[in-house]
């Protein structure tokens, strides 16, 4: 199921639910839960009573980038892996991207799908000198492996709540190096935005490549 606020709260949900604070199990289940289309719907009305989608965008990559701070206090020197995919949670990644990098921590871009050709905050993100590593130019996924290996957090922003069929290809072979390195190497972080790439919004089912995510931003 997918959780949605109606006044904007933005909710971090560790891997362990029992270790969330009293207040916000309460806030929990105050949430109303709504399908992946509904969601898109709520986006859609709020664009049509006059917030346009790029406020939304930057509204919730702002909010993501404070919370990943506030979570890892402090963030400067703190090296930023964020897997960015086609649609709007790619956009929030990179919002999040830009101010996590004005804020002081070493940032790199991993563009597991192509972007749109008119993409400003993929033209912002870049105006800053951030490494941006497209995947159809790092066949062997070595760039990929390299700043993995160095990165104390991943962030998956990837699909969200978009991604309902089996995750293939290259993009499995992304998420099952994280999950493999997250095995081996606990101290490595890992942020979803909305939802970890993977599992169902509607149904729950876990794709096997899902990343195994310490925090869910929910925004």
């Amino acid at each position: 199921m997918l959780y949605a606020f109606s006044h904007g709260t933005l909710l971090t949900m560790p891997r362990d639910i029992a270790t969330l604070h009293i207040s916000k199990r309460i806030e929990l289940l105050n949430m109303k839960i709504v399908t992946s289309d509904q969601m898109q719907q709520i986006d859609r009305e709020c664009i049509r009573r006059g917030t346009p989608g790029h406020v939304l965008m930057e509204n919730a990559g702002r909010a993501v980038a404070e919370e990943i701070s506030r979570i890892l206090d402090p963030i400067n020197q703190k090296q930023f892996l964020i897997l960015v995919g086609p649609g709007n949670n790619g956009g929030d990644g990179l919002v999040a991207t830009r101010y996590l990098h004005d804020w002081g921590a070493e940032v790199s871009v991993y563009l597991c799908s192509p972007r749109p050709k008119d993409d400003n905050n993929l033209e912002l993100v870049q105006q800053r000198k951030i490494a941006c590593i497209d995947v159809a130019q790092d066949k062997e996924l070595t760039r990929f492996s390299e700043l993995l290996a160095s990165a104390d957090c991943v962030i998956d922003a990837l699909f969200g709540t978009g991604k309902a069929r089996p995750i293939q290809g290259v993009l499995a072979q992304v998420l099952d190096k994280v999950n493999q390195v997250k095995k081996k190497n606990a101290g490595l972080v890992v942020f979803a935005i909305d939802l970890p790439s993977g599992l169902n919004a509607d149904t729950g089912e876990i794709d096997p490549v899902c990343p195994l995510a310490d925090y869910t931003v929910i925004n």
